[in-house]
């Protein structure tokens, strides 16, 4: 038989002398504590302003901000475990100060100001560059997938659509028909007796279903889509390490893992993303550095060959950014009949341009000169180029490896917007220094994603739908992991300083 005696134990019916707070059963050093600390030095003007001094008494916003932001940065995104965690969690109550908001009380409260939370984000940027967390010195920039709340199998297709238009089109017209005939067999019975404006029913539910296949169309065709989603029709077909699902495209710029600007869109290439970064950055560097022209300058700009173009390196010069942009084409391979991958020699990154007299030098070092100047519409800007010309490929015994076009002569284009800035940066990425800078690429923005998707997001998808909302969310989800990101950097032991030192930073914005 046991012995009693041996084992602590307690009695939920048991009561106490004094009572016991929420905040005596949390420890000290818990993240819930700093979290609780950063909200209270947080400037909610904004937020106070949207609510009216009349009507009945509702939760203080500052408390439902302490649960939403812990909650999502411990993984827990859904209000009704939140509300639950209320109820049941102490250190839940430790932030709410012991009230119990119900779960459609905390989903309206995130939805109805997610406008606010871009202020909010800056505010915490200011608070890791007090800290001495960030110097905007050293920023790299990325893109990643991120699934949408959307069912891959319920898609409008743009062809089945238009299918589904003729179809409806050529039932309207045998309901007519068809009508008109039973029509004239009563008029010749009973007499004229109907008005005539009255439709039949099956008229009106098909016109009904092709208005509702026209609207689709038109969707379709002002986002110049073949495809829509009727969960949510701003999400799309994205392409993610070899599978294709609904998702969104969420930017971020990150020093030191913490996300100093965050941006999503339906957008699935990163190379659009470029300007509108630098240009959110910037609006953040100059507010907290107190620069207003050229806030980057010098700054080092980390990105990999997803942002490659011509139109993106020229800003990055105009922004006076030290980029460090990986090359598109600086690694071009092809598979041998066997399978196995080997270097295309002949490939245009291959050619080697002289300044001192205006030449390409091929591989085998025959010269290529300037043959003519043409510019080129694109859609968003003009780009201009000077084509360079081989006359000794005839002589050549890799012409056939070389040459493709009909003419028999090697050419390439020298973009003048792009391949000069290109240069410059290939010489800096060649050297030690250069390569041990983008290196730090890959220890700072790509492992921000991967702490992302598996504490917050948990592997799962978005919980909202459009546009809006969708930036609303992923901007809760950024400001969670900087909250974290500050509290193991207050906790940390390579760092003196003391987890409330926050107490003495203000942020506010007047």
């Amino acid at each position: 038989m046991l012995n009693a005696k041996r084992f602590i134990s307690g009695s939920p019916e048991q009561g106490e002398l004094l009572p016991t707070y929420p905040s005596d059963l949390v420890p000290e050093d818990h993240p819930a504590r700093v979290l609780n600390e950063i909200v209270e030095i947080l400037d909610l003007s904004a937020l106070y302003l949207k609510y009216s001094r009349e009507g009945g008494k509702t939760y203080h916003p500052k408390t439902l901000i302490k649960i939403i932001f812990y909650a999502y940065s411990t993984g827990n995104r859904q209000s009704r475990k939140i509300s639950k965690a209320c109820r049941e969690n102490l250190v839940y109550m430790l932030l709410s100060g012991g009230i119990f908001p119900d779960f459609r009380t905390i989903s309206d409260f995130r939805n109805n100001h997610f406008d606010i939370l871009e202020d909010i984000f800056q505010q915490i940027v200011k608070l890791c560059h007090q800290l001495g967390m960030i110097s905007f010195g050293n920023i790299s920039f990325d893109g990643t997938k991120i699934k949408a709340n959307a069912s891959n199998r319920r898609i409008a297709h743009k062809d089945k659509l238009e299918e589904a238009m003729e179809k409806i089109d050529k039932e309207i017209v045998k309901i007519l028909k068809e009508a008109e005939e039973s029509d004239a067999v009563d008029d010749a019975r009973y007499g004229a007796s109907n008005s005539g404006d009255e439709l039949p029913e099956k008229i009106k539910n098909s016109k009904d279903r092709k208005k509702e296949i026209q609207s689709l169309l038109d969707e379709m065709k002002q986002q110049e889509r073949g495809t829509l989603s009727l969960t949510d029709k701003d999400c799309r077909f994205m392409r993610n390490k070899g599978r294709v699902q609904l998702s969104y495209n969420g930017q971020c710029a990150t020093e030191n893992q913490v996300i100093v600007a965050y941006d999503i869109n339906n957008q699935e290439g990163d190379r659009d993303q470029l300007v509108t970064m630098i240009d959110k950055v910037e609006a953040i560097a100059a507010t907290i550095l107190k620069k207003d022209e050229y806030p980057l300058e010098n700054s080092k700009g980390l990105f990999d060959a997803g942002y490659d173009s011509g139109k993106n390196l020229s800003y990055l010069i105009s922004r006076k950014m030290d980029a460090y942009v990986a090359n598109q084409k600086g690694s071009a391979y092809e598979k041998d009949k066997n399978g196995v991958d080997r270097t295309r020699f002949f490939t245009k990154d291959k050619f080697t341009y002289h300044t001192d007299g205006d030449y390409y030098e091929c591989p085998m070092g025959e010269k290529l000169f300037p043959v003519e100047k043409r510019k080129e519409a694109i859609k968003t800007y003009v780009r201009h180029h000077i084509r360079f010309k081989c006359q000794s490929c005839h002589r050549c015994i890799h012409q056939t490896d070389c040459v493709k076009s009909k003419s028999g002569f090697r050419s390439v284009k020298r973009y003048l917007e792009y391949n000069p800035i290109r240069e410059i940066i290939d010489k800096k990425l060649a050297t030690k220094e250069g390569k041990e800078i983008y290196k730090q690429r890959a220890m700072d923005v790509e492992p921000v994603f991967g702490q992302i998707k598996t504490t917050v997001l948990c592997q799962g998808s978005l919980l909202v739908r459009g546009n809006n909302k969708v930036k609303g969310e992923f901007g809760l989800i950024c400001i969670a992991h900087n909250i974290k990101k500050i509290i193991n950097y207050l906790k940390s032991t390579k760092n003196m300083k003391n987890m409330f030192d926050i107490n003495d930073i203000s942020l506010q914005t007047a």
